[in-house]
């Protein structure tokens, strides 16, 4: 089945499957995973995913089973909204997402709210040692709160287990309310590996 065409404001694909992890490994030093799946109402694919983050050790093993998520939007004049999430029986293992509006906002926080769950997390005011405004993405699961500056990276654990979060940019539209971008992961990291 063929994306939904585009008409003259915006493009939409939407992925939601089933899959199986065939491949964990490095492709020039990031996350690379490939995974067989079955996608509803499009079919099987081999979808291949490639994450740059600061510690690869993502908490997933060859034939593991994950939900995935895929979606991608493409609205005039903003920046592509571009978002992918790994389900498994424990819980969230992978969340991804960029993107940014010109004319909304609002679209910081929705973006958040869909991404980022079950962690619940907001755009915040922050400061870095030099005392320059950096505006951090907090985060907060099962009763723990990480608060994470733009292009750092921090970890939360809770529930057995450790998320890193990995915030590569965080602009609020708090700062110009015409003006938002996001990009950040969440990664539960494997319980056997060491932290960089």
């Amino acid at each position: 089945m063929a994306d939904p065409p585009c008409d003259t404001e915006s493009c939409s694909t939407d992925r939601d499957g089933t899959c199986t992890v065939s491949a964990v490994g490095l492709d020039a030093a990031k996350l690379a995973l490939t995974l067989d799946c079955e996608h509803d109402g499009v079919g099987p694919s081999t979808d291949v995913v490639t994450l740059d983050v600061v510690d690869p050790a993502i908490d997933l093993e060859v034939g593991d089973s994950v939900d995935l998520t895929y979606r991608k939007r493409v609205v005039f004049e903003d920046q592509p909204d571009l978002w992918l999430r790994l389900v498994d029986a424990d819980g969230l293992v992978l969340a991804l997402g960029s993107g940014g509006a010109q004319g909304d906002p609002e679209f910081g926080q929705t973006f958040l709210d869909e991404v980022a769950n079950p962690f619940s997390a907001e755009l915040v005011a922050g400061c870095d040692d030099a005392s320059e405004d950096l505006t951090q993405i907090e985060f907060s699961h099962a009763g723990v709160t990480v608060a994470v500056p733009e292009t750092r990276w921090s970890t939360l654990a809770a529930e057995g287990h450790v998320w890193l979060l990995d915030v590569k940019q965080a602009a609020a539209a708090s700062a110009d309310p015409w003006f938002a971008q996001l990009a950040f992961a969440i990664v539960r990291l494997d319980p056997a590996a060491e932290m960089p």
